[in-house]
């Protein structure tokens, strides 16, 4: 019998979604398009995105194996690139042109050789009249292993202190990848945070400069008394402070010095609760509830690490993806302190 219209459209709906499911594709959530005065293009997402939706999953167009890269080592990465993808390349942004006045003047004599050719070889770059292999590799590199990548897409991603969306690499899948870590309405510009986002403004300025921008962000608005701006300000200052000490837990912890407890916790639970009052819902995030549910477990209160053990694990199947490897090791978490807290209980 042969099968009516409806019947074959729904039969290609089926092999189009096995096609998409078996080839990790995803279906198109956002659009590249102008993004206003001085920020180029961007990335609009074309219909509402949920909270912990994966966003992009990209191969790298370009990558470096390390982190200390010299221009010789781009541009061997480049010349293997077929032709389509060189021509590819040259249409991403670069951030050269910029005035010397900006930058130092000078090398601290005892950098090292090899320290002092990277930096000379990026300032020229930056300061040159013309876009270059370098140029374009600094304006638009990603984390990649331990070294650098360039993502054609994810390249047009452009930055926001208080972000909606992060991106990391995902060496199970070999891809970056971009989540909604907030709802998204359809229209709105999907932003990634590209610097530290426990820094001040000074410092995440400082940062950004590198890429050729200053950020207009409502945490780099105007520092007035009671704006967004100061009131930001004033927690990434004490959310820096808590960092610090912080780490000094954990390595007390890992040396099996003693440690109080009751502040450790203290401090961690302020953490959260600072993180999510400024928005960021980030790996920053992850950390601060690793932190909370480690400091717990030595403290003896397995009820309330193992709660904090499933926050982690929430933030990062949200942030990034239930098959990244930061997943792994916070179900493990989960599973250990779950064990010990129904132990407990017998």
């Amino acid at each position: 019998m042969t099968p009516n219209i409806s019947e074959l459209h729904s039969a290609t709906v089926q092999l189009s979604q096995l096609k998409l499911k078996q080839e990790g594709s995803l279906p198109k959530l956002y659009e590249i398009r102008p993004a206003g005065p001085g920020k180029g293009l961007g990335a609009f997402a074309i219909q509402p995105i949920k909270r912990g939706t994966r966003i992009l999953a990209e191969a790298p167009l370009l990558s470096i194996a390390q982190s200390e890269y010299l221009e010789g080592d781009i541009q061997r990465s480049f010349d293997k690139l077929s032709a389509e993808d060189k021509a590819k390349y040259f249409t991403l942004h670069s951030n050269h042109g910029q005035d010397p006045k900006n930058w130092p003047s000078t090398i601290h004599p005892r950098t090292h050789e090899a320290e002092r050719q990277r930096i000379e070889e990026q300032h020229n770059s930056r300061v040159g009249d013309k876009a270059t292999i370098l140029s374009i590799f600094q304006t638009n590199c990603m984390e990649h292993e331990r070294g650098a990548a360039v993502f054609m897409d994810a390249s047009r991603f452009n930055h926001s202190c208080i972000s909606n969306a992060f991106f990391s690499w995902n060496s199970n899948i070999g891809k970056e990848t971009i989540h909604a870590i907030v709802d998204i309405l359809a229209g709105e510009e999907i932003t990634l945070c590209y610097c530290d986002a426990l820094w001040d403004t000074h410092m995440r300025n400082w940062a950004l400069k590198h890429y050729g921008f200053r950020c207009a962000c409502r945490a780099c608005g105007e520092m007035v008394p009671g704006s967004f701006a100061a009131q930001s300000h004033s927690r990434r200052y004490r959310m820096r402070e808590l960092q610090e000490r912080l780490d000094g837990h954990g390595k007390s912890l890992r040396k099996f010095d003693k440690v109080d407890t009751a502040a450790a916790v203290s401090d961690a639970v302020e953490m959260c609760a600072l993180l999510v009052e400024e928005g960021l819902f980030t790996a920053e995030l992850g950390k601060a509830y690793d932190d909370l549910a480690i400091v717990c477990e030595q403290a003896g209160d397995l009820r309330f690490g193992y709660a904090a053990a499933c926050k982690e694990l929430e933030v990062y199947e949200t942030i990034l993806g239930s098959d990244h490897p930061e997943v792994e090791s916070a179900s493990g978490l989960v599973r250990r302190l779950k064990k010990k807290k129904l132990d407990g209980e017998k």
